[in-house]
């Protein structure tokens, strides 16, 4: 795993070695950030379940002019300041829920043009490694979709891109339009914008 493009391209990232998280693979970064395009250079950004920060840190080595990175877990914030100091790219770290952190941003008057959101999901084998099912995990792309200080926190003509297991199937909240949707492995990777008005 390293940072794919711009002033930090080819570094290496710190990764796990269990299943405890899942990072962003290049491949599906390298989609995401094509499909985002001129929309990362001065973005304001916001990585939700960050992880070890690949996400983030490759939107901010792409000109992205700031992240909060949103991570509660010990082990993964550790190894996000970790590349953090390795990649000498920066942002502040919110080491709290996702769903929570939505209502301290909103407080704080933030707004950003690009919020990503990776929740952990695993497959269904995967339950015999003391890892939440897919089923229960789910919940979080739905909370976040029907979240009211998700749309907040959109600046006008932002886009919300949230990563899931391929293989399940939620309905995209009336407030949304789903304006692209791609399967990269068993990720599926869609871009949604509020609707006006």
């Amino acid at each position: 795993m390293r940072i794919i493009a711009g002033s930090a391209g080819g570094v290496p990232l710190f990764a796990p070695k269990d299943l405890s998280v899942r990072p962003a693979a290049d491949r599906t970064r390298a989609a995401l950030f094509s499909a985002l395009g001129d929309r990362v250079p001065g973005a304001k950004v916001l990585d939700l379940f960050a992880g070890t920060g690949s996400i983030g840190l490759e939107a901010i080595s792409r000109g992205a002019a700031s992240c909060v990175f949103v991570e509660k877990h010990k082990m993964s914030v550790k190894l996000l300041e970790r590349n953090m100091a390795k990649t000498r790219l920066t942002g502040p770290i919110m080491a709290v829920d996702a769903i929570f952190a939505l209502g301290q941003l909103v407080a704080r008057g933030e707004r950003f043009d690009i919020v990503v959101a990776d929740p952990p999901f695993w497959k269904e084998t995967d339950v015999s490694q003391n890892i939440l099912s897919n089923r229960e995990l789910r919940k979080y792309s739905t909370e976040l979709l029907h979240h009211p200080d998700l749309r907040t926190l959109m600046a006008p003509g932002g886009i919300f891109v949230l990563d899931s297991y391929h293989l399940d199937r939620f309905e995209v909240p009336r407030e949304w339009e789903l304006v692209r949707e791609r399967e990269y492995g068993q990720v599926r990777v869609q871009f949604l914008v509020l609707k006006e008005g």
